[in-house]
């Protein structure tokens, strides 16, 4: 009977408890499909605006509240958020710095331009064998010893 107690009812029965997703789902695909925007922020508004018609359905606006900040501070949804802020944190690194390019680079470069491939030392530390690379930029690093 306890767990009866918990289960959150919605005006309009069952079905209108879908009416959050709908409307969440209806504002990723009007930002991705019609606008091509794929803006983290703008998801966030369309959650939130999800989030306030679901508590508008709910016959108890304190226990879907209730509800809401519990979802969101389960150490799941926590992880899920770090994950997220370090991945973006990550790939902007990655545009900032233009390593992307980088690998764009290397992988039209052809493999043709070079007379001798490269020997790749590991670290000491390192339990792995020698590895045989031949790309451009890989001359630059001191680590890159051309084979004799």
């Amino acid at each position: 009977m306890e767990s009866r107690q918990n289960l959150l009812t919605f005006r309009g029965g069952i079905l209108f408890s879908l009416v959050p997703l709908l409307i969440y789902v209806f504002f990723c695909v009007v930002l991705f499909i019609c606008f091509k925007a794929f803006n983290m922020e703008a998801l966030a508004v369309g959650g939130f605006l999800a989030l306030l018609a679901g508590g508008l359905f709910c016959t108890s606006y304190k226990a879907f509240w209730d509800s809401v900040i519990k979802g969101i501070s389960s150490i799941t949804s926590v992880s899920v958020v770090i994950i997220l802020l370090l991945v973006g944190m990550f790939s902007q690194l990655i545009k900032t710095c233009g390593l992307s390019g980088g690998f764009v680079w290397i992988a039209t470069t052809s493999m043709e331009d070079f007379s001798q491939p490269l020997l790749f030392l590991p670290p000491v530390s390192c339990p792995l064998p020698p590895v045989l690379l031949s790309e451009p930029c890989l001359l630059h690093f001191p680590s890159f010893i051309p084979q004799a």
